[in-house]
């Protein structure tokens, strides 16, 4: 009897995932080592900072081998599984280490340093495969996080380059199997380079000066308009083999209960797409490493046009980056949950918000931009100067809570962040608005910030 999981299709009796629109099949070979729950792990293996607690014990640790082929490579995987159980709960880690990933072809074997476009193509259908996989024997219950070791970033190979994904909620809030076919990326692709651009302003007029809106909810970029316009303007991302770059775009602060929150909003943009999308800017405390959280739920979408194309064909050209959807209403049982966890209000608010329309991006596109957004926003150096909220605002929250900052500690600090996380991503052909991936760099916390 074989389970459909999106565009997924699992076999038991192969304990095989195969992907319906494309043929590609990872499946599980066996368990390749045992290690006793009492030994002493590496940090490199563990995940050290990211997920340990100290009153975890860990209860399972195995090594499972996995086999990925599509129709024109084929792959032997090594996965660490690893089960944490403390007095509040279990946690299910599985370690993708590419360090140990060997790709066969019919007369030689690519192992160590993978080209590019092989560590890609696997990296992207594995990890989606992995965060799928079904409880079954000998794998045991599903991960609830898949960790990619090692791989490309930025143009490089780097050993030391780690990646966490999570499919949080999957029976919650999500867009079922979109009009979309899976996208898998060439063997002959090349990795994108983005390197920072410093700037002793900001000043934001720069970028909006190259942005119009044509009518209500219609924005174009002016086709005699390039990014070589924000130099020295504002600090912001290009990238180094093509028109594409990202930054700020904005402040969007606003109050939660008492609390200041100094949330904006970044833009990228490339070749086809400018569209601005969610950020907020964590500093770090007492430990926790700072990081930049970007929402893939993208607004204020504008079409790259070249001279001559009619306006009226704006919002065609979107179609095969955006489309619409209905997000999924939580079901009853959903719904209970929620409430079990925070309260029958929370629940009733989720419901509320999860009705409404929401644009989301192609396979495609969320791809191209998530690898943009990590390997980017990585790279981003320290920027003396703070994005400040406006003085006006600032004064009206402070006449509503006390622990509003005064508006030279306002907005957002520029400084660069130890983690980039990124949240809305399709898993098993869904679009899920809480999927996150997380990269950083496997080096000691104080290295870091």
């Amino acid at each position: 009897m074989q389970a459909a999981f999106g565009w997924w299709q699992f076999d038991p009796q192969k304990n095989a995932l195969t992907n319906t629109a494309t043929g590609q099949t990872v499946w599980f070979a066996e368990v390749a080592g045992v290690l006793p729950t009492d030994s002493t792990l590496s940090a490199d293996t563990q995940g050290e900072g990211r997920d340990a607690r100290s009153d975890a014990v860990t209860t399972s640790a195995k090594f499972f081998r996995f086999y990925y082929e599509d129709r024109e490579i084929k792959a032997v995987l090594m996965v660490f599984a690893r089960e944490n159980q403390s007095r509040t709960r279990a946690t299910r880690i599985w370690f993708l280490q590419h360090r140990e990933t060997v790709v066969l072809h019919p007369h030689r074997l690519l192992r160590a340093t993978l080209p590019y476009g092989h560590w890609r193509r696997i990296e992207d259908c594995v990890i989606d495969a992995l965060l799928c996989w079904p409880e079954a024997e000998p794998t045991g219950r599903k991960p609830q996080f898949v960790v990619s070791q090692g791989g490309w970033f930025n143009g490089a190979w780097r050993e030391d380059i780690k990646r966490i994904y999570t499919d949080w909620r999957r029976s919650g809030p999500h867009i079922d199997v979109a009009p979309f076919a899976p996208f898998i990326l060439p063997l002959t692709a090349q990795p994108s380079i983005w390197q920072f651009i410093e700037a002793n302003r900001i000043h934001l007029g720069a970028l909006w000066a190259g942005v119009r809106e044509r009518a209500p909810g219609d924005f174009e970029v002016d086709p005699s308009w390039n990014f070589t316009r924000l130099n020295g303007q504002m600090p912001f991302l290009r990238r180094l083999d093509g028109p594409a770059a990202m930054g700020l775009a904005g402040l969007d602060s606003r109050l939660r209960r008492e609390d200041y929150i100094a949330g904006g909003y970044a833009f990228y943009a490339d070749e086809d797409v400018f569209f601005c999308l969610g950020v907020d800017a964590f500093d770090g405390w007492q430990g926790l490493l700072s990081k930049w959280k970007f929402s893939l739920k993208p607004f204020r979408i504008a079409a790259r046009i070249k001279t001559g194309i009619p306006f009226g064909r704006l919002r065609k050209s979107m179609q095969p980056f955006f489309t619409q959807g209905r997000v999924r209403i939580p079901t009853a049982d959903d719904l209970a949950r929620m409430a079990a966890a925070a309260g029958t209000k929370t629940g009733e608010r989720l419901q509320a918000f999860y009705t409404a329309e929401y644009t989301y991006p192609s396979p495609e596109l969320t791809h191209r931009v998530e690898v943009a957004l990590t390997d980017g926003w990585m790279t981003w150096r320290a920027v003396k100067q703070r994005l400040l909220d406006d003085p006006d605002k600032i004064e009206s929250l402070r006449r509503r809570s006390k622990y509003v900052p005064a508006y030279e500690q306002s907005g957002l600090d520029l400084g660069p962040k130890s983690i980039v996380r990124v949240e809305g991503r399709y898993v098993g052909g869904r679009f899920i608005p809480s999927a996150s991936v997380e990269i950083e760099f496997e080096k000691p916390p104080n290295k870091l910030n």
